[in-house]
């Protein structure tokens, strides 16, 4: 973004969007009625003051929206339960021997599969998106990173896991 401060406006309604800028520092907007082919033009003006939000680190053990409730387990550093409401079923398998976005490895000395340790796990919640990033620790690897983006106003729920290996 080349300015400071910023809005971004919305084609149709000449209206500034809410914007929420991201733990990572990227920038989240909701944009509504896409083309399905093509695309949809959004500008970036300055603005005079900073017109987004940001997301605010929350001490929660849980999280819901209109679509999903979710709970975190903060001894084990891991999403416990993700219930669908809709559903009304909880959408991680809890009988797994692994948590949900666990990193596994293959180690070749011992020819075994190995799980990872969680280390920490941060809510951080935000007016269009909830951000919870869950920390592993693997052998070989210097960072093991989980990240759950929960939409607001979608049913809607995105997973990057960020993996820097070593070898």
């Amino acid at each position: 973004v080349p300015f400071e401060q910023f809005q971004i406006i919305d084609p149709d309604t000449k209206k500034p969007l809410k914007v929420q800028k991201l733990r990572d520092g990227r920038y989240a907007f909701f944009a509504k009625q896409l083309p399905s082919m093509g695309y949809k033009t959004y500008t970036v003006k300055e603005a005079k003051k900073e017109a987004y939000g940001s997301s605010e680190l929350s001490p929660a053990n849980s999280l819901e929206n209109e679509f999903y409730q979710i709970t975190l387990d903060r001894t084990k550093n891991i999403i416990s339960d993700i219930v669908d409401k809709q559903l009304g079923k909880n959408i991680i398998d809890t009988s797994s021997p692994y948590a949900l976005g666990e990193y596994i490895y293959y180690d070749h000395f011992r020819k075994e599969w190995k799980k990872t340790n969680f280390t920490d796990i941060k809510y951080n919640k935000g007016d269009l998106i909830d951000e919870i990033h869950i920390n592993q620790d693997a052998y070989l690897t210097g960072k093991v990173e989980l990240i759950v983006y929960v939409h607001h106003k979608t049913k809607k729920i995105d997973f990057a896991l960020e993996v820097d290996k070593l070898s």
